[in-house]
């Protein structure tokens, strides 16, 4: 009896085997089905019953894929189908979990699905997550994505549906910062007509401005300052505490922007501050006490030095190391500047 018992048993493991294999496998053609854009297929899939929620290895639903191919019919099939358009992914130890079925259409601009999705309920303001303490950075939102990839029409149409322009990620980035890392002129005038915050800071400390100054977007420039941007704001770096205390018009100037540099200066930016002062121990002298002439000095930035001279920066001022401006040049066999700096008075 139990012979018989036990052979029962393993024709019974067996068949759910088989039964598991084939609906892995159904599951697995649902799934291309609906990456190909395969629309009777997968109406046929959708008929014969196939859970639309069910994700796969790397917990993709089919609607994130479909949503991510730009397949609009397909789209609509499985949100009627009862598809949960707030889906998230659970990630692993590269990349964050969270994201859904509205972030893929944002970032790829598939105007069409985002707005089938908002209709049917998607959170405009869901987040990434970070999975474990070395995975990348989280905290994006489609926004941010639809941002940082260019979708002119997809940010219009998140803002549209109250999508939070100053939400920021875990690096503290929001989505105007993202927009003027990449040079988007167009986009970042959305955002702050949309009222993003023009002077928000991110984890090291940085504005917009700053950002902008420092990889010589001349329009962006333009447009922050006339939104209002503090040309004098200070950067707040809890990481690398020498950066603390800069401001836009040194970035411009380390960096050879010598048009973004008259920009901030006809708009007040103070020629003369420093950077803050960080005191490694009690008996070192201290770093920083930076000032923007000192930058351009160090960096070889001849149009720059005659430009915050003129404007009345300070050529003796000494940094937290008892250097000056002409000392820096010096070091780094700047001989033009050291001639302009003797000229403006600089002592040796």
């Amino acid at each position: 009896m139990r012979k018989f018992m036990f052979i029962f048993l393993i024709i019974s493991l067996s068949l759910v085997n088989i039964n598991t294999g084939c609906a892995i496998r159904t599951q697995s053609r649902f799934f291309e089905a609906c990456r190909k854009g395969q629309t009777e297929k997968v109406i046929s899939f959708i008929k014969k019953g196939i859970d639309v929620n069910t994700a796969n290895k790397k917990s993709y639903t089919a609607l994130m894929i479909a949503a991510a191919e730009g397949h609009t019919e397909i789209v609509k099939m499985l949100i009627d189908a009862g598809a949960d358009v707030n889906a998230k992914t659970k990630g692993d130890a590269d990349l964050p979990s969270g994201y859904t079925a509205l972030m893929e259409a944002a970032s790829r601009g598939h105007l069409e699905i985002l707005e089938l999705l908002i209709k049917a309920g998607a959170d405009v303001n869901a987040k990434t997550e970070r999975v474990v303490v070395h995975s990348l950075p989280a905290g994006e939102t489609a926004l941010m994505l639809a941002t940082t990839f260019g979708h002119t029409e997809a940010v219009q149409m998140l803002i549209n549906n109250g999508a939070d322009v100053n939400a920021k990620d875990d690096v503290g980035y929001t989505s105007l910062m993202e927009a003027v890392s990449w040079g988007n002129l167009e986009i970042a005038s959305l955002l702050i007509n949309a009222g993003a915050d023009i002077d928000a800071k991110c984890g090291f400390g940085e504005t917009a401005l700053m950002k902008a100054s420092q990889e010589g977007h001349i329009e962006l420039v333009k447009l922050l300052i006339d939104s209002g941007a503090d040309v004098n704001a200070k950067r707040e770096d809890r990481v690398a505490m020498i950066f603390s205390g800069k401001t836009a018009l040194m970035e411009a100037a380390g960096e050879g922007h010598a048009k973004i540099v008259e920009l901030l200066i006809e708009a007040g930016a103070d020629v003369n501050a420093k950077t803050d002062l960080v005191f490694v121990n009690d008996t070192a002298l201290p770093m920083g006490g930076y000032t923007a002439l000192m930058y351009a000095s160090e960096e070889g930035q001849v149009e720059i030095v005659k430009i915050l001279i003129k404007a009345g920066a300070n050529v003796g001022v000494k940094c937290g190391l008892g250097q000056t401006s002409l000392m820096k040049a010096t070091k780094r066999g700047h001989t033009e500047i050291i001639d302009l700096l003797k000229a403006a008075g600089a002592k040796e």
